[in-house]
């Protein structure tokens, strides 16, 4: 039995109390997503032979998951992680995380990176490489915008020019354009710190150093935005790198970080530190790790990435995570 701590839309959505909003988010352009993907992975082959063979012919697929995640993702405001207002004013997270554009703790671009990364672990342990290699690119990609100033401090996006979002990530797509990114020079910490540090810290520290420039990004002074462009493409390339050497690790190495297709595992809610559980064959409810009866679910793995759960003797988890029913949700 593997033993995970797998984040899920119940855990973090009994949290959530704001009310949806039309804010949308563009990101960073799909130019921007492919260069710092493409650089990385050339870092990542650069500095390890082991890398070098692992990701030999999967640039591919990595990038084009990337795409894939900038053309399909419908609810726009999960691209947002804000820990600052658009003055640069620290917000309180929640249990170590913060909102969305919606005002919700689900889905931000931190849950969707821990998400996908997740998917692509599993997939690969499962023998599923070529969809495990497009969610690793789906990660990657909001793993950068973890990194960009408009989105950690709630900038609307609206398609023109005197919008602040629209005319900063316009201008670090042409930015990565006109600039040999292979002359970066990367920060090594950065590169290593998934080796000590988890995806909250990770997530800390890139949303964090975004925060620093939201204030002056919004001048739209073509010199503010040159700097913030190459400082914070620069530290996302590196984190990237670092993200890349992860998913390498935890997938030749020996670890128990993983849902394997058809294993059964115990469901744990990140905030409250609850294990989800069978009361009278059907609800579904939270309790201590310490009481492990009934909390044991079959997991199955499609290639989409998503799981289904069920319990051996009384039918499947629902979308809601509240009930077991004879219809499975996608999770």
């Amino acid at each position: 039995m593997k033993l995970y701590k797998f984040l899920t839309a119940f855990a973090l959505c009994s949290f959530a109390v704001a009310k949806r909003t039309k804010k949308t988010a563009k990101a960073w352009f799909a130019k921007t997503h492919e260069s710092i993907i493409e650089y990385s992975l050339k870092l990542a082959r650069e500095n390890s032979v082991k890398a070098d063979k692992f990701y030999k012919h999967s640039d591919e697929l990595i990038i084009l998951g990337a795409n894939e995640n900038d053309r399909n993702t419908k609810d726009k405001s999960e691209r947002y992680y804000i820990c600052c207002t658009p003055k640069g004013k620290e917000l309180k997270d929640k249990g170590g995380y913060y909102k969305n554009s919606a005002g919700k703790l689900y889905s931000t671009s931190r849950t969707s990176l821990e998400r996908f990364y997740t998917s692509a672990v599993c997939l690969y342990k499962s023998g599923k490489t070529a969809p495990a290699f497009n969610f690793l690119g789906k990660a990657c990609c909001m793993l950068a915008d973890l990194g960009c100033s408009p989105l950690v401090s709630g900038l609307k996006y609206q398609e023109k020019s005197s919008n602040t979002h629209h005319a900063f990530v316009d201008y670090a797509n042409n930015f990565v354009k006109r600039t040999n990114i292979s002359k970066f020079s990367t920060d090594k910490r950065a590169e290593n710190s998934f080796k000590t540090a988890d995806f909250s810290a990770v997530a800390g520290k890139l949303c964090k150093n975004a925060k620093k420039d939201a204030k002056d990004i919004s001048t739209c002074d073509p010199k503010v935005f040159e700097r913030v462009a190459d400082s914070e493409i620069k530290l996302i390339v590196s984190y990237c790198v670092g993200l890349l050497m992860k998913f390498m690790e935890d997938c030749t190495e020996q670890n128990h970080n993983y849902i394997a297709d058809g294993k059964t595992c115990t469901i744990q809610n990140e905030l409250a530190g609850l294990l989800l559980s069978v009361k009278d064959e059907k609800q579904i409810i939270l309790t201590s790790p310490e009481n492990k009866s009934d909390c044991h679910f079959k997991a199955n793995l499609k290639d989409n990435g998503s799981f289904e759960f069920s319990h051996k003797e009384y039918g499947c988890v629902n979308e809601k995570f509240n009930k077991l029913s004879d219809s499975a949700g996608d999770f």
